[in-house]
């Protein structure tokens, strides 16, 4: 992880929710990815999968893969 260190909370979350502890992972790992708090790798690693895998993660949570504006975009393609 980003440290080496990790941490361990306790969250109850109403069983309307629907929510499963891996779901719950998944979607804060995505969202740490996201917000570019943590690498692809750690954000796999956060819910014990491969970095290749969790892709599918950030697809079921809507998080792009790239974290890209388009202005960027278009000053790379230009520089390509």
């Amino acid at each position: 992880m980003l440290n080496g260190h990790t941490n361990s909370f306790t969250v109850e979350v109403p069983d309307e929710a629907g929510l499963t502890e891996q779901s719950l992972k998944e979607y804060l790992a995505a969202k740490l990815y996201g917000d570019g708090t943590l690498s692809l790798s750690e954000a796999a690693h956060m819910v014990g999968m491969r970095k290749w895998d969790f892709p599918k993660v950030l697809v079921k949570f809507g998080v792009p893969y790239f974290n890209i504006t388009p202005e960027e975009l278009e000053r790379d393609i230009r520089n390509a």
